[in-house]
């Protein structure tokens, strides 16, 4: 299966030489879906902190150096500026071990400092937030242009968290195991993007998040997936269905087609799915 470039762009440029201050206003700037009234602490007032929300009661450490030796300086600075601020995020552009996210975590802790593991945000998690935010891609990194039809990353993109595969062992060997098409039925938040996540991080599937023929077509060619994933085709409308089926027949394809819907549509869909498509219908399970 062909890799997804844009993704990898992105990573190589948050690996390379990122300009400090720009990155600090980035990081303050998209960690607002987290603390959402984070704000820049610009200058030399800023107690060892690079943002902080209006309350006072959440910090962030933002380096593009070394992690540990610049989470421990500024920590320090603000304890010694009679800073009262104790749970910290931390953001950083490079890539991090989970042993490094470990000694991060226990350092600042060691200062008398809260700072989760779900609170250190590194090149994966801005690279998530990066791919779909055009305007800080092209000031920070200067990659511009919008991401392929066919994406690691869903439609309705949720900053990923690292969760345990417990309990959906046989659900996700479905999914790989599927010698047709799958239309996966559940309710909103059962889990149904968890296990399509996952499959598409197994190296299996993609995300489709441009139901343009033309662009769908071009993605299609390059990257050939062995499976592709339309998430909540019920607001997507039959005409998504249509591109798709059809363009694996023109191209001469042999993609399986996973889709997702609630249960209040999962008849609906499962009568469209088989008429467009009964030479690959496949089977619907619930989750």
């Amino acid at each position: 299966m062909g890799r997804d470039r844009f993704r990898e762009a992105i990573e190589a440029a948050l690996s390379g030489r990122i300009e400090p201050n720009l990155f600090e206003e980035c990081a303050v700037s998209l960690l607002r879906d987290e603390v959402p009234t984070l704000v820049l602490l610009a200058g030399g007032d800023d107690h060892g902190l690079d943002g902080m929300s209006s309350d006072g009661a959440v910090g962030l450490v933002v380096t593009t150096g070394d992690a540990i030796s610049n989470l421990r300086k500024n920590l320090s600075r603000h304890l010694k500026t009679g800073g009262q601020t104790r749970r910290i995020l931390f953001a950083t552009p490079r890539s991090l071990t989970n042993l490094q996210r470990r000694n991060l975590v226990n350092a600042a802790s060691g200062l008398g400092f809260d700072l989760a593991e779900g609170g250190v945000y590194e090149q994966k998690a801005f690279t998530e937030r990066l791919y779909r935010n055009s305007v800080w891609r092209m000031n920070l990194l200067g990659i511009p242009g919008a991401p392929p039809a066919l994406s690691e990353y869903p439609l309705s993109l949720r900053p990923s968290v690292d969760i345990p595969l417990v309990g959906r062992r046989e659900e996700l060997a479905k999914l790989e195991s599927a010698s047709g098409d799958v239309l996966l039925v559940g309710e909103p938040g059962a889990g149904k993007t968890f296990l399509t996540e996952r499959l598409v991080a197994s190296g299996r599937a993609l995300f489709v998040v441009d139901f343009d023929a033309d662009r769908l077509a071009d993605a299609l060619r390059d990257m050939c997936p062995a499976t592709i994933i339309s998430e909540d085709v019920h607001f997507q409308g039959q005409e998504v269905l249509a591109t798709v089926v059809q363009l694996r027949k023109s191209l001469g394809l042999d993609f399986t087609l996973i889709c997702t819907t609630w249960p209040a549509r999962a008849q609906e869909w499962a009568q469209l799915t088989h008429a467009q498509n009964s030479d690959r219908a496949g089977s619907a399970f619930a989750r």
